[in-house]
């Protein structure tokens, strides 16, 4: 985020180069005012005060008391309906933006999740989170807890902590500590924690992406096509999905990245987040207001495009993911731009190059997002918007107007 440079605004690039031409005309007239005075006076003073008082009237000294006064109106009037403007330059940009990105959780959904399905390695069948689990079940929902943060923040683990208190004899919480943490990373993300009780017992759980667990695990092929059609299934009707694991060996010593670990995969857990009732409305405003929409999520193809289809999302029928993105040269990227409207499985530079890509089409750029992994787009889009409630503090920290109550129609 550091690295990013705040652009200046088209208003302002104009102004600029306007007051430039200005500049230019005025050191003209003066030198041709001083030289002619001087002609006729032969007194270099009075020649000089004379072409001095032309020059002064020519350069305009209004115009950044004009702009600041504009925008301050502007950034009024966005106040009052519920949107901080951090940057007060952002809302010359609004009126000239040709390209929104969104992300999809939180922005497009309501980002409440709740636990709805569930696959265990028994059978690999979808069960339902809510009726009478089986053991298994219990155990899948009890190591992704673990795989979870011990105070828990993100929706989706707040959900994952709520199922375990709801489906556990004996709450273990207490009794373990985290000793060592490999963050979210790898293409596709996972996350792997570790903990350890006061005997020395230790519990290593991961959760991520399916197919990041699925590729360090060691699953026979008629399993993994299992896994798959389920992971299909759960994805082609809206839900985001999780795979689990965890490590049943004695490890003496970690390695440096969490896919050198061995995992059992345990199975799949499926959370649900509706799109937000107005959403559809918001994407048809935009549409009539001539601007294209472009969904930017770390989610995949199949669950972002089911979500595209109950808010009648235009042209969502070809979509991209981050690893295919990211073989892409320059300027393949700036012709994929123009016509595909979903990019899927995205991580921070994947997000950031397709704001580039688009700024280098000469597109105005919107970015809205709430998450930390949004915050090197945020910067670099012309207009950053991040979500006021539910929003990270990263994500405000990098835009440039803030959504107060997380509603784009608003915007």
């Amino acid at each position: 985020m550091e690295s990013q440079k705040t652009e200046k605004t088209l208003l302002e690039k104009q102004i600029n180069n306007f007051v430039k031409k200005m500049v230019i005309a005025g050191s003209f007239f003066f030198l041709l005012v001083w030289i002619l005075n001087y002609e006729e006076s032969l007194s270099i003073l009075e020649s000089l005060l004379q072409a001095l008082t032309l020059a002064m009237s020519i350069l305009p000294e209004e115009i950044p008391v004009a702009f600041a006064t504009f925008m301050a109106m502007g950034a009024w009037r966005l106040m009052k309906m519920g949107i901080v403007v951090k940057q007060m330059k952002t809302v010359e940009s609004l009126g000239s933006a040709t390209v929104i990105c969104t992300d999809k959780t939180g922005t497009i959904t309501q980002n409440k999740m709740s636990l709805a399905k569930i696959v265990t390695n028994k059978n690999w069948q979808i069960q339902d989170a809510d009726a009478n689990l089986n053991k298994e079940a219990k155990n899948l929902i009890e190591v992704s807890m673990w795989a979870s943060e011990p105070i828990p923040f993100d929706p989706m683990e707040i959900a994952i902590h709520k199922a375990y208190e709801l489906n556990t004899a004996s709450d273990l919480r207490s009794d373990f500590q985290m000793v060592h943490e490999y963050p979210l990373s790898g293409k596709p993300p996972m996350m792997t924690h570790v903990f350890e009780n006061k005997s020395g017992k230790k519990i290593i759980a991961a959760k991520g992406a399916p197919e990041a667990l699925l590729k360090v695990s060691n699953l026979e092929q008629s399993a993994v096509e299992h896994i798959e059609k389920q992971l299909n299934q759960l994805a082609s009707e809206g839900f985001r999905v999780l795979g689990v694991g965890k490590v049943t060996s004695e490890i003496e010593e970690f390695p440096e990245i969490q896919q050198d670990l061995k995992f059992e995969f345990l199975g799949l857990i499926a959370f649900y987040d509706p799109p937000k009732e107005n959403i559809s409305k918001v994407f048809e405003d935009f549409y009539s207001a001539g601007l294209q929409v472009k969904i930017i999520t770390g989610d995949n193809a199949v669950t972002t495009g089911e979500i595209a289809r109950q808010i009648n999302f235009k042209n969502s029928g070809k979509s991209m993911d981050g690893e295919e993105l990211l073989k892409l040269s320059e300027e393949e990227l700036k012709e994929k731009v123009k016509t595909i409207n979903i990019f899927t499985r995205m991580f921070p530079e994947a997000k950031l190059k397709i704001i580039n890509a688009l700024k280098a089409n000469n597109e105005i750029v919107a970015m809205t997002g709430d998450g930390v992994n949004d915050g090197p787009a945020l910067k670099a889009a012309h207009i950053g918007i991040a979500m006021g409630k539910k929003g990270s503090e990263i994500a405000k920290k990098a835009a440039s107007l803030i959504l107060v109550k997380d509603d784009l129609s608003g915007w």
